[in-house]
């Protein structure tokens, strides 16, 4: 918990400096606690989003989850870390070119974060698997996430408070479609070699 205190505190610390730099007219270091502050959050974001991933995993498999599995290792940090960075790339690059291969590639790319976490692959490598065993299931895929927007939207419409419900709900859905579309890969596409 001293932990997450901490991620709590520290880019809080960073924004405080910030605006003050701004207020007083130091735009140099108001622009470097910035970038501090962003880069900061952002570490704190993929812990925690790693944090639901394992734990999602984690109940999928009816283990038990311990409060060490909330913390990723530097391992599974810089590989998950990684490959966001390549899915967003190739997402991004797909909804320049007329928005229709960003949802596709999108959908071929989804499971991508969860394979690194489980089966502990090069981020490359979690790109390939997840193409392979989303082969042929873009249509069932996309039915899949325009469900879950509908319900992530519910929740906001519900003042909010449906959110810490719905939230919840998809990421174990997903990882439901994730643990089903292993199971149900060819034999030949089992692992990555």
């Amino acid at each position: 918990y001293i932990l997450y205190v901490l991620f709590l505190i520290i880019p809080g610390t960073f924004f405080i400096l910030t605006v003050v730099f701004s207020v007083t007219g130091d735009y140099a270091l108001a622009v470097v606690f910035g970038i501090i502050m962003l880069l900061t959050g952002a570490v704190i974001v993929m812990s925690i989003y790693i944090g639901y991933l394992k734990v999602a995993l984690l109940i999928c498999d009816d283990e038990k989850v311990r409060t060490a599995d909330l913390r990723p290792t530097v391992d599974e940090f810089l590989r998950t870390t990684q490959v966001v960075i390549l899915y967003l790339a190739i997402v991004g690059v797909g909804l320049l070119l007329f928005i229709i291969p960003g949802i596709i590639w999108s959908l071929k790319y989804y499971a991508c974060t969860w394979i690194v976490l489980d089966e502990g692959v090069r981020p490359v490598d979690a790109l390939r698997r997840s193409a392979d065993i989303t082969n042929g299931l873009i249509w069932e895929l996309f039915i899949f996430g325009l469900q879950s927007v509908f319900l992530l939207v519910l929740g906001v419409l519900l003042c909010l408070i449906g959110i810490t419900a719905t939230a919840p709900t998809v990421l174990f859905a997903a990882t439901y479609v994730y643990r089903n579309l292993v199971e149900t890969a060819p034999v030949d596409q089992v692992k990555i070699g």
